[in-house]
């Protein structure tokens, strides 16, 4: 029983979870932090009440175990985040037994699919997030 996992990492709109919907085959595990989020607050996708931290993280937590010890019976898992920096790829990489997939977009194209999203993320807040993804963004080391 081989079981596959990703890290998918990139910058915030890069398209992380349009690349899994269509890799992705029923019954693979998804870890994300925007749809565990939504699912423990009820709220809209990018609305994260403060007051469910510990929750929201334990649910993270919970499930990186699962994918660590191969928790279920998934075939392939995929890990879902901005990851910039390629010590904590690295990182998770050796402890989930994962491969990375880079989802490598421009920053202005980013910035673009921002300005016409229109799914209720606050602009300039994520905007910011984008240059700071850009700012500490660590390319893997050469081999």
């Amino acid at each position: 029983n081989v079981r596959t996992v990703y890290l998918v990492y990139g910058a915030p709109l890069s398209g992380k979870r349009t690349w899994i919907s269509e890799v992705q085959e029923p019954g693979d595990l998804i870890v994300d932090m925007d749809s565990i989020w939504q699912c423990v607050s009820g709220c809209g996708r990018y609305v994260k009440p403060g007051r469910l931290n510990a929750v929201a993280f334990a649910v993270h937590r919970g499930l990186m175990e699962c994918v660590r010890t191969r928790t279920g019976r998934w075939k392939r898992a995929y890990v879902i985040g901005g990851y910039p920096l390629s010590s904590e790829r690295e990182r998770l990489c050796r402890s989930l037994g994962a491969r990375e997939i880079f989802i490598d977009t421009p920053e202005a194209v980013c910035r673009e699919r921002l300005e016409s999203c229109g799914d209720g993320r606050d602009l300039e807040e994520w905007s910011g997030y984008i240059a700071e993804w850009f700012r500490r963004y660590l390319p893997p080391p050469k081999a």
